[in-house]
């Protein structure tokens, strides 16, 4: 018993009950549960006695007591049946015979009140409640019912928790297209989503009139949940046979809905609900009702209702209803307009249910990354993983709870057995290929994250032209752990700028390497064999642990021992890594880490501490055969790039002008793609540029974006009112500070500069200052016409493929 335990507690619980000046206790008892009963006192120009029953429940005290409230106080007779009775169950039984309902917020249909919330969080220690406390916020509410006014409280209110009735065949899931706020009134449309529940219904959208009287309407562009059944808006709106057919099946649902100006008052039964629509003699309302004589008329079994109310927190609210019908009525479709009464009695026939409902919108359904993960700056991401075995699957999974917003999965092998131990799929998804598997488990994890399948093949039948185009100019990461493989990879990354990360896990999963390659800035997996050989002292060798062999090999193809709590730990690990490099303005200088376990002795490094990420930073190594060509040996600058530069140059001339460059990086030739202009707080003058930083930054913010950083910052163009196209002292000086400052993320900038006779300098500074005259070569058209396979998907291919 906790009295026994909690001793203190008890007396000073007893000593508060008895003297309390807002609590006159009227019975008590301490049996099985300790409980009290009498009334609050509200006193003041709203005075009253408010009867209560105050149970302690059996985990006091770190269960807070129930408050019930009643329509008198309890006998001590009721009170020594309560206090003796059988269960916790038994005893709320009985005190629910003589509650009573005040129809208010934080009451619950068994006449508990809900109204003290505890702190759960980093407080190190329970958090102990007295009842004195209990009391005065119970004095508190009950001086609300009198006056209208109630202490201030959570924003949070969930109005079918107090209904009496529940619809528990049905769950309805409102989507964006329930965010319309021009629509006021009208009807909503919500399908089955089979693949799941044939209980869940996924809002398809709204329709109805807005404030002017014209129609409107709102609905998404398809079903996240399912693939089953995409009803179109015309197909609703018109209600074609497949629309009458699935609600005669009950696939859909088409219900009618109003807007309320205010949130209701506390609806816990029909006519609670029906006072929502009383006009001001007390009758439910004719012109309400006469936008349900169709449905009255029909005198189906049931019927639909909606509606929507601000809340609290300043947002709109849906709640939904079912009206069951439990008389006899016969339908009277071919009569004329009924009479009022008629109606008030049809409606009398029907009894009300309320609909569990929860918001499905893509704000909500992220918010609880907030502050961790931004939705804002994940959803244009695009990541390729090559690899979907226990890392790889774990990862995508990851990822598609981050919100980010487009996931390629590639994979050459399919689910068996003897995977399920490591690997994310289940049985259900057994002989699937694993893109498949992993497809599907996204979209049940994710609907508002696009995940593409690749049909699934070897890495080495990839050649340029199809890396691009599954890459999707996006970061990729490698999970598939082998040497020849990702060596192959390697140079396709370096020769399409991709960004790379590595992931495999070591010595049984004790160990794990992680490394990030960005062609030109990270030493490249060529660079590490490099550094590997040469015993770098930055390069953390970790030797394999002779006592986890090989298990077996699959087709040359080596499974090595791990347990899936080791390489979960990785995955989170590699996740956690490369989310955060994802929301920065510019990578990190960190590029290769080592996690361990266990201690690693006989090392020189310092690995004796288990439980440690050692991360270094690895430039590419003079020696490698890949990373050695990334420096730039020429500039080819895009037809549309020197249109518009040199547009902006006669433009502003006498003045100079100038901006910053973007482009990429391959194969020793840096690609100028585009170019900003000065920016509206730019100073522009014949002796004087200084370029508007702030917009120039978000030019760069938008491209790196919307290009998944493969175009990024490449230098400075500025014109000359002179005919000369030299660096001056002060260009030179700046540039040899940008290929310093690491937030440029450039090791060489690239300078065009523009004469008044439009004569194009190309040069090149390093960080020591100097700097290389190239040519001026011109691509002809644009970055965007040689490169057509960026997005290859349209909008209309993605839909298609956004399903289970």
């Amino acid at each position: 018993m906790w009295w026994k335990d909690h001793e203190a507690y008890f007396k000073d619980q007893r000593s508060e009950l008895s003297q309390n000046s807002n609590y006159d206790e009227k019975a008590w008892a301490l049996n099985k549960r300790l409980i009290s009963s009498g009334n609050i006192r509200v006193r003041g120009s709203h005075s009253g006695l408010f009867p209560i029953m105050i149970l302690y429940p059996d985990a006091t005290p770190y269960q807070t007591p129930h408050v019930f409230l009643l329509e008198e106080p309890l006998t001590q007779a009721e009170v020594d049946q309560v206090t003796s009775a059988p269960s916790s169950t038994d005893a709320f039984n009985l005190a629910i015979r003589k509650k009573k309902i005040y129809f208010t917020r934080h009451q619950n249909v068994e006449g508990m009140l809900c109204i003290l919330e505890t702190d759960d969080l980093h407080s190190e220690q329970a958090e102990v409640v007295s009842v004195g406390d209990i009391i005065n916020r119970v004095m508190e509410w009950c001086r609300g019912t009198l006056t209208g006014e109630f202490p201030l409280d959570t924003n949070e209110f969930e109005l079918i928790q107090h209904f009496h009735k529940h619809a528990k065949d049905l769950n309805f899931i409102i989507s964006d297209a329930f965010s319309d706020l021009t629509i006021i009134k009208g009807d909503f449309y919500f399908e089955q989503i089979t693949a799941l529940s044939g209980t869940l219904f996924y809002g398809a959208g709204i329709a109805g009139e807005a404030e002017n009287g014209v129609s409107s309407y709102s609905f998404g562009s398809r079903n996240l949940l399912d693939s089953t059944l995409q009803t179109s808006a015309e197909e609703w709106l018109s209600e074609k046979k497949i629309v009458q057919e699935g609600l005669q099946a009950g696939t859909l649902i088409k219900g009618r809905w109003w807007s309320l100006n205010s949130e209701p008052n506390l609806v816990i039964d029909k006519q609670t609900f029906l006072d929502l629509f009383r006009d001001e003699a007390g009758e439910v309302s004719e012109s309400w009702l006469r936008e349900l004589e169709p449905l009255l008329k029909r005198a189906n079994a049931h019927f639909f209702i909606g509606i929507r109310y601000p809340s609290r927190k300043g947002e709109l609210e849906w709640s939904f209803f079912r009206f069951v019908r439990t008389g006899e009525a016969s339908p009277l479709l071919d009569l004329g307009p009924l009479d009022v009464q008629e109606l008030r009695d049809r409606i009398d026939l029907y009894d009300v249910e309320a609909i569990f409902t929860e918001d499905m919108t893509e704000e909500k359904f992220h918010i609880r990354n907030r502050g961790r993960v931004s939705r804002k700056d994940l959803k244009d991401q695009k990541i390729t993983f090559f690899g979907l075995g226990a890392l790889g699957s774990t990862l995508a999974l990851q990822f598609s709870k981050a919100g980010v917003g487009y996931l390629n999965l590639f994979d050459k092998d399919m689910v068996h057995t003897h995977n399920l131990v490591r690997h994310q799929a289940s049985l259900r998804r057994i002989t699937m290929p694993k893109t498949r598997a992993l497809r599907g488990m996204v979209a049940e994890q994710n609907p508002f994250v696009f995940a593409r399948e690749w049909p699934p093949c070897s890495v080495y039948l990839l050649d340029n032209e199809s890396w691009r185009v599954l890459s999707g100019c996006q970061t990729a990461i490698s999970s598939i752990a082998d040497d020849n493989v990702e060596a192959y990879m390697n140079e396709l990354a370096i020769s399409e700028n991709t960004t790379m990360y590595y992931v495999r896990a070591l010595r049984g999963g004790k160990a794990a390497r992680i490394f990030r390659v960005i062609p030109g800035t990270d030493a490249c997996k060529e660079c590490l064999a490099h550094y590997f050989a040469e015993g770098h002292a930055d390069f953390i060798d970790i030797p394999e642990d002779s006592a986890l062999p090989v298990i077996t090999n699959e087709c040359n193809n080596p499974i090595r021992p791990a347990s899936a709590a080791d390489l979960e730990l990785i995955s989170s690990l590699t996740s956690r890594l490369v989310l955060d490099e994802l929301q920065k303005e510019t990578p990190g200088e960190a590029n290769h880490w080592v996690w361990t376990t266990e201690e690693i002795e006989g090392l020189d490094y310092d690995l004796a501490s288990p439980f440690r990420l050692h991360q270094r930073s690895l430039k590419p190594h003079s020696l490698c055969r890949l990373c050695a060509g990334t420096k730039i040996r020429s500039v080819r600058i895009y037809g549309d790039v020197a249109e518009s530069i040199l547009s902006q140059s006669s433009t502003a001339a006498p003045a100079e002008t100038g901006g910053i460059l973007v482009g990429y990086l391959k194969h020793g030739i840096m690609y100028i793609t585009g170019a900003s202009d000065s920016g509206p707080q730019s100073t522009e003058c014949p002796e004087l540029f200084v370029r508007d930083n702030q917009h120039c930054q978000a030019y760069l913010d938008q491209i790196e974006r919307e290009t998944g950083r493969k175009i990024r910052y490449a230098g400075e163009w500025h014109s000359h009112p002179s005919s000369a196209y030299d660096p001056s002292q002060t260009d030179i000086k700046s540039l040899k500070d940008i290929a310093n400052q690491r937030h440029y993320a450039v090791d060489e900038a690239v300078s065009i500069i523009i004469s008044k006779n439009k004569e194009l300098g190309v040069t090149i500074h390093q960080k020591d200052g100097s700097y290389k005259r190239y040519a001026a070569v011109i691509v002809p058209g644009s970055y965007a016409e040689a490169n057509p396979s960026l997005d290859p998907l349209s909008q209309d291919a993605l839909e298609k493929e956004r399903t289970l």
